[in-house]
């Protein structure tokens, strides 16, 4: 039996195969982003609404006072920056999903652990922020090859010809592999976030969120706890950096499961500039790592869960928690966007096994 890696190259597609066109929306495309606002906004104010005698007062107890009318302007044109980020940077309804649990887990763990709210209420919360961006963009933009599994035929597994239109149709979609995955990188997530909690976290929440109500339940956790609570965050660290990227991998290689040979590619140390030299060491040459279409794709969506993720998590409990500070705020995010990078680093280590 080939080995997997091998394996893995034979299904890759081609250069030059193109894949099928995805069904666009018959809507302008300049009407499809505010029409996107506009539900997203309207679907959550909704969902709000019927959820408010269940757990209006219980959130209402920590949440800062607006009292100012840009206050409010701030925190709704926020939310459209969020909202363009997902749909400017070509997220379908999976990779949506997935980066809002990357980023409102965490501020629902805060609520959770460190304000006594009930996990009902934390539940309600970050299923309505789920469901007001990803339903909006499930209508208005079609999903991608890699979020879509061909069905079987007849109860039978599914099956991948050459013109798949993702690479290793086989490895993206096998459920093994996803639970692999899952496991790992929720494994980093509790971990970086255990490791926190038993050193400098609670010292530092305890000084810059003034409103702290309790530790306890920060001081019971242990991995038992934090597995199965930071399960989202692994499934979607799968969903939006492992599957894309892995998709993403497009050279082309023989029979023999090596690379095709290139003009570019070839490299003689001994005539090759000090630049030249650089650049083949760091993998930064036509056809080097660094250059594949599975690592850059890794690396941007890295940038952005890390980035962008922690960026949101800071101003969200900044803006919403009653006695947060910006430093507070800050650190909190930073515990998240630190564990988001290691998941990257580890999939871009796994992508080359």
């Amino acid at each position: 039996m080939a080995p997997r890696k091998e394996m893995a190259y034979t299904d890759a597609v081609p250069i030059g195969t193109s894949p099928p066109p995805l069904p666009a929306s018959k809507l302008p495309a300049p009407t499809r982003f505010p029409l996107l606002t506009v539900l997203s906004l309207a679907l959550s104010a909704l969902l709000f609404s019927f959820v408010a005698d269940s757990t209006g007062v219980e959130l209402a107890s920590m949440s800062r006072t607006l009292n100012e009318p840009w206050q409010a302007v701030a925190v709704l044109a926020w939310k459209v920056v969020e909202l363009g980020v997902n749909w400017y940077l070509n997220f379908d309804d999976v990779d949506t999903v997935s980066l809002t649990i990357l980023s409102h887990l965490p501020f629902c763990y805060l609520l959770w652990s460190f304000y006594s709210l009930s996990l009902r209420s934390v539940t309600i919360l970050l299923l309505i922020d789920i469901i007001s961006i990803a339903l909006p963009t499930h209508l208005l933009r079609p999903r991608a090859p890699e979020h879509r599994e061909p069905p079987p035929e007849a109860g039978a597994k599914p099956t991948y010809s050459g013109a798949s239109p993702i690479a290793n149709p086989h490895i993206v979609h096998d459920r093994v592999i996803q639970l692999a995955i899952t496991a790992l990188a929720t494994g980093i997530y509790a971990a970086a976030l255990l490791l926190a909690l038993r050193t400098w976290l609670p010292a530092h929440m305890i000084t810059h969120f003034a409103a702290l109500r309790s530790l306890h339940r920060a001081h019971a956790s242990s991995l038992a706890v934090l597995l199965p609570a930071l399960l989202p965050l692994g499934g979607a660290a799968h969903d939006f950096l492992f599957a894309p990227a892995l998709a993403a991998r497009r050279h082309h290689r023989n029979s023999a499961g090596t690379k095709a040979k290139t003009t570019a590619s070839a490299f003689n140390p001994a005539t090759a500039s000090l630049v030249e030299t650089l650049r083949w060491n760091v993998g930064l040459q036509e056809g080097g790592t660094l250059l594949e279409p599975r690592v850059r794709v890794l690396a941007r969506r890295t940038a952005v869960a890390a980035g962008f993720g922690g960026l949101n998590l800071a101003v969200r409990t900044w803006a919403a928690v009653a006695g947060a500070e910006l430093l507070g705020a800050v650190a909190w995010a930073g515990v998240w966007s630190g564990a988001a990078a290691v998941t990257g680093l580890a999939f871009a280590w796994i992508g080359d096994v």
